[in-house]
């Protein structure tokens, strides 16, 4: 039985079936920076709203509510908790706010936070949390440092992750501080997870008598 004999031939493979077999790793990058955008809320211009994937909520100090002479916020019962664990109650939630991001324009609400701040008013911290890059359909690339935005037909790109050159050169960063609640023994203010915390210290603790109880008795007996 003869059967044609097939011609050896290379077969060309893609960049990344190419990385694996080869087993080449990428390259090492810095920090890219806080991703900061530049945006409009009610006439000023606010130079370092940080865009922050991991924040479920837009905030917003309560400087600048005193600023506009906005006091009628809506109360929320809403507890803030963050990264140290701390917590804070917000003085309430502003609705519909327009955002003005390159000509695009975009509602959001924001939860109003008392905080210290020293710096200048444009220079004033703001967090777009998800709710606000949900809204404005944000698709961020970080080798790039451009992020998208898309406000009807329309889509803008921005760079987010340039630094002032004043900023690179003086190096200062602002430092802001939130006081925190004084009485921790209000049960609606402690939420689960602190709570959680609490009693596992204390079963901890409880566990570490009962083996030292345990270890009195057995050297008490052995005595006898």
């Amino acid at each position: 039985m003869c059967t044609p004999k097939r011609a050896p031939r290379v077969e060309k493979l893609s960049m990344h079936a190419s990385a694996l077999l080869l087993n080449q790793l990428p390259y090492k990058l810095r920090d890219t920076g806080a991703p900061l955008i530049s945006c409009d809320i009610g006439g000023f211009i606010f130079q370092n709203a940080l865009l922050d994937t991991g924040a479920s909520i837009n905030l917003l100090p309560a400087s600048i509510c005193d600023k506009f002479n906005i006091s009628d916020l809506k109360p929320s019962t809403v507890t803030l908790q963050f990264a140290d664990r701390s917590i804070k109650h917000p003085k309430g939630i502003l609705e519909n706010v327009i955002v003005t991001v390159k000509g695009c324009k975009f509602p959001a609400d924001f939860v109003v936070l008392e905080m210290d701040f020293n710096g200048q008013f444009y220079d004033t911290p703001i967090i777009l949390g998800r709710p606000f890059l949900h809204t404005a359909k944000m698709n961020i690339d970080f080798p790039t440092g451009i992020a998208k935005i898309s406000c009807g037909d329309q889509s803008v790109e921005i760079k987010i992750f340039e630094v002032p050159n004043d900023l690179k050169k003086s190096q200062v960063y602002d430092c802001h501080t939130i006081d925190l609640l004084d009485d921790f023994d209000d049960p609606d203010v402690i939420d689960d997870c602190v709570l959680e915390e609490l009693e596992e210290i204390e079963n901890i603790n409880l566990g570490k008598k009962k083996e030292e109880d345990h270890l009195k008795f057995t050297v008490e007996t052995s005595s006898l």
